[in-house]
């Protein structure tokens, strides 16, 4: 989604402008940001239950980690399935706590940048 800082400074502070859906998707990443800094800041660390918080932000709903299987990426012109992310409710929260087991250790031997990467693969 693309839009400008005038559709963002407009929806922000000009309350009469109603938003389009890119403006209004940036807007959610913003709103999602800050409650997670918030919960760092609260917390001093980010656990699972803050990511479900931070999700509930940005998608404006309350499924939590995935129950139901049938996710998969699929090659829109091939039809070919790509990849099929865990399905299973207890797959994904083992795989959330060891994501949240990373993200609060001290690494202070690995590069932020490949802090950065290996949290990013990981969720």
């Amino acid at each position: 989604m693309i839009t400008t800082q005038d559709k963002l400074y407009q929806a922000l502070y000009a309350k009469s402008a109603k938003p389009d859906v890119a403006t209004k998707e940036v807007l959610r990443y913003r709103e999602a940001l800050l409650m997670g800094t918030l919960l760092i800041k609260e917390k001093g660390f980010l656990n699972t239950n803050g990511i479900i918080t931070i999700q509930k932000v940005l998608e404006e709903n309350n499924a939590g980690l995935r129950r139901l299987p049938g996710t998969a990426l699929v090659n829109d012109l091939t039809n070919e399935v790509i990849y099929t992310p865990p399905d299973n409710f207890y797959t994904i929260s083992d795989l959330m706590k060891n994501l949240e087991e990373y993200l609060n250790d001290d690494h202070d031997d690995v590069s932020p940048l490949i802090k950065l990467a290996i949290q990013h693969y990981q969720f």
